[in-house]
């Protein structure tokens, strides 16, 4: 038995320093250290940060401690919710600590930053519908992981809609990496941490979205670490289970970093230089810099005037600038570049490439170069296709889970539904009202809606099919303020299940106002008024945006 075991720790042994002497021979090199003249308008952080409010496994006073030792000046949480709750800025050990909301939606995961206040209902369902919630509460949206290798967690959602985008991931890119690399990385991360994590760094595909354009209005890009310092549990706003506290927030603060271009410097009030940092990182005045490969506060600089383009990184050397619009490169030089071919519209990047590396060191936010306006011509229109207009004429009714209640009083033109869905937890819990739509083929549902608190409610209509029929949906908004709303069917989503199908002009058998757990906590009551109740028939309405 002695035998056995000691010939079991001589084994161990030899495994172990197998394992020192691969990690030793395979370390990536020491990232560079130059100097560089200090800015105290040029602040670095860290985005997308995740505590034990939600998935991840440090406090908040654990994570910004960890950035303080690492250097930083703030960090973004982002912990998952529905955006009900509120947490002021703070100053923790020194950082300035903003906190922003990952919210989950039909599309993928939107990040909320700087709303000014928690929002009155939970925040879920369609994208667009979230996006415009998170605009009415003053704040802007970001595409969180957009192309990350779970379709679940991968953007599906349409570029416009959003404020914002992760040209970068940390937690994707680690995610397409095997079990022996990923177990090699954590071995030299022992030893180099910074310089390992970032040696797992591509050319990541995000590019190839922001190649093909940004839109009329140019979004803004950052570099996300999506940190959990929890290895070995999933990451996706689900309760932590087990696991192991690695990457640590420490090494993944020094790995990657934002730096952002204040209009002065941080003055010490948290509420004030959490205006700063992200009005700033919303005007596109911040980059992305891999402190794994340089860890040096260098200021990237970029002009564009008189039909010429240049930028540099002062004070480093052996870099190489790349200059690219829409994708395609235009200009390049060694620590500095300039060109007159550099300065037509279009969306730009700035790229700066350490020599050996695949990956680049630093990485601009979407730089726009606008054209010269065009004379504006009038254009005649076509003819709005023929409508028409009839009141409903069916009586609302009620309709409801067990455990809510609901009841129903008339008013002036319309009825006041006044209800309470059941407690506990989500379990199907709704209240609605729904009204026969008749023989016509419906195009549009208008009628005028208040609440007498913010909420959004469903409108839903049903056609034949299954048990309970085959039902579409559009979220509205609704608050004390009567105001018209115009629902194309053309617009609805399907809710029970996937198709490519729209009713666009269809025979419906009811309409339906529904108030249920996608929107609304079990538990809540309220009262919501309908007013003027109309359909349209033939041609759809030419106005869907009022159905937000």
């Amino acid at each position: 038995m002695r035998r056995f075991l000691k010939r079991m720790m001589l084994t161990a042994a030899a495994v172990m320093a197998a394992a020192v002497v691969y990690a030793a021979v395979t370390l990536p090199p020491r990232a560079l250290t130059p100097a560089a003249a200090p800015d105290d308008r040029l602040v670095w952080g860290a985005y997308h940060v995740h505590s034990s409010a939600s998935d991840g496994s440090g406090s908040f006073d654990d994570i910004a401690a960890a950035a303080a030792r690492a250097g930083l000046q703030f960090v973004i949480f982002t912990d998952h919710s529905d955006a009900t709750a509120f947490e002021s800025p703070a100053y923790r050990a020194g950082v300035l600590c903003v906190h922003a909301t990952e919210i989950n939606t039909e599309s993928g995961h939107v990040v909320a930053l700087g709303l000014d206040r928690a929002s009155p209902y939970p925040l879920a369902g369609e994208a667009r519908d979230v996006v415009e919630d998170i605009h009415r509460m003053g704040g802007g949206a970001i595409a969180a992981h957009p192309e990350s290798p779970r379709p679940n967690l991968r953007w599906r959602g349409q570029a416009a809609a959003v404020d914002g985008f992760e040209w970068f991931n940390a937690d994707s890119e680690w995610r397409t990496r095997g079990a022996w690399e990923i177990a090699g990385t954590g071995l030299r991360s022992l030893l180099r941490a910074p310089e390992s994590l970032a040696a797992l760094f591509r050319t990541p595909p995000s590019f190839s979205r922001w190649d093909r354009g940004t839109g009329p209005s140019p979004m803004f890009s950052i570099a996300a670490l999506d940190a959990h310092a929890r290895a070995g549990a999933d990451s996706d706003g689900a309760a932590p289970g087990a696991s192991v506290r690695l990457p640590s927030y420490l090494s993944m603060f020094r790995t990657v970093a934002q730096a952002v271009r204040l209009d002065r410097p941080l003055t010490g009030d948290a509420a004030t230089d959490s205006r700063l940092l992200l009005n700033s990182i919303r005007d596109r005045r911040s980059y992305a810099i891999v402190r794994g490969f340089a860890n040096v506060r260098a200021p990237l600089r970029f002009e564009a005037a008189n039909g010429r383009a240049s930028g540099e990184v002062p004070g480093v050397e052996n870099v190489e600038l790349r200059l690219l619009r829409n994708g395609q490169q235009v200009a390049t030089g060694a620590g500095r570049l300039d060109s007159a071919d550099a300065a037509e519209p279009g969306d730009y990047r700035l790229e700066a490439r350490i020599a050996g590396r695949t990956f680049p060191w630093i990485v601009s936010d979407v730089i726009r170069i606008a054209a010269a306006p065009a004379s504006s011509k009038s254009a005649a229109g076509g003819p709005s296709p023929e409508t028409k207009v009839s009141a409903m004429g069916g009586a609302w009714q009620i309709e409801k889970h067990a455990t809510s209640t609901a009841t129903l009083e008339a008013i002036a033109g319309g009825v006041a539904l006044r209800y309470r869905l059941g407690d506990g937890s989500p379990a199907g819990q709704y209240v609605a009202l729904s009204a026969a739509a008749g023989t016509d083929p419906i195009a549009a549902i208008r009628f005028t809606g208040s609440s007498r608190q913010p909420m959004r409610i469903s409108v839903q209509v049903r056609v034949a099919g299954g048990a309970d029929g085959q039902r579409w949906r559009r979220s509205v908004y609704l608050d004390a303020t009567p105001r018209e709303i115009i629902v194309d069917l053309s617009d609805m989503q399907p809710v029970d299940r996937r198709t490519a199908l729209r009713p666009i002009v269809a025979r419906v058998q009811s309409v339906l106002i529904v108030i249920d757990t996608l929107n609304a906590k079990p538990g809540s009551a309220g009262e919501v008024n309908i007013r003027d109740a109309r359909f349209v028939h033939g041609g759809a309405s030419q106005d869907a945006t009022s159905a937000r």
